[in-house]
């Protein structure tokens, strides 16, 4: 991996060796107001990231999120949408953190065994007004096919950057059921 590489992915390092310790993820739910087709909950999610700052991190950066989700289903239905507030850390030592709004929708259909997810994802900070890297106003697209199986459930999958997100992949995976 190169540095451009490693610094866009925000990526452990260059040769990838030594050691790293896993991260902390706390989210809270409290529910607001709910009935049987509708949920209204507010969300407090924190996490803190591994390894050194200087080496971009192993995984996603520390940050911290505010948010209201809103959950409506019915016959088979069902969307989720969320707005609120994120603060993340950066790498760059005169701008050490980004925040702004995140904004996300989502959308499942549930037939037999099958079901189709759809969403999008956003976030919007200050980065772009100060001249910094692209990836600040990034709209991501995701969606995923899965189906039940005896025990388990395979699915496929494609996210993809609709803007300020460079990045489009495919996963496939299986959940083995253990009981």
């Amino acid at each position: 991996t190169t540095s451009e590489v490693r610094d866009m992915r925000a990526s452990r390092g260059e040769s990838g060796s030594g050691i790293q310790a896993g991260d902390v993820l706390v989210d809270v739910a409290t529910e607001l107001w709910a009935n049987d087709e509708w949920t209204v909950n507010f969300n407090i999610h924190t996490k803190t990231a591994a390894g050194p700052l200087n080496q971009a991190r192993f995984t996603d950066a520390p940050g911290y999120a505010f948010f209201f989700t809103g959950d409506w289903q019915q016959a088979g239905w069902w969307i989720r949408s969320e707005l609120g507030f994120q603060v993340y850390q950066t790498f760059w030592t005169d701008y050490p953190q980004n925040d702004g709004i995140l904004a996300n929708v989502a959308v499942r259909k549930n037939w037999q065994k099958n079901t189709l997810h759809g969403g999008v994802r956003s976030f919007t900070g200050y980065f772009e007004s100060v001249g910094k890297a692209p990836g600040d106003r990034a709209v991501i697209g995701e969606f995923r096919y899965e189906r039940e199986l005896t025990h388990g459930v395979a699915q496929l999958g494609w996210t993809h950057g609709l803007r300020d997100y460079p990045f489009s992949y495919l996963n496939a995976g299986y959940r083995l059921w253990l009981d």
